[in-house]
């Protein structure tokens, strides 16, 4: 339907919503974790649950993406919040700190 109606484009849109209405369904937070190594099963559950205090929300669904440009350590965005907790920030601010000297 989406091809006989030229709106090819729109199909991504199509998908992205229909996983956050089969989400809200089942009462489930998202977020994404960008990193540079991936985390073990225990950091893995921990930071699961932390999501799961944050956003009030039974389950999570935690999508994984491997960025070596953070140099290390993590970005989590959930919905509109980001923890960043990379080394690139990191070395950024201390870059911006010493500029101000």
């Amino acid at each position: 339907m989406v091809c006989r109606n030229g709106q090819i484009r729109s199909i991504l849109d199509i998908f992205s919503e229909y996983h956050v209405l089969e989400r809200r369904q089942r009462d489930c937070a998202h977020a994404v974790l960008e990193y540079v190594t991936p985390l073990t099963e225990a950091q893995l559950a921990a930071m699961k649950k932390m999501i799961c205090a944050k956003t009030g929300k039974p389950q999570v669904q935690l999508d994984q993406k491997q960025n070596p440009a953070l140099l290390g350590g993590f970005i989590l965005h959930i919905g509109d919040e980001t923890y960043d907790r990379s080394m690139r920030t990191t070395v950024r601010n201390l870059q911006k700190s010493l500029i101000r000297r």
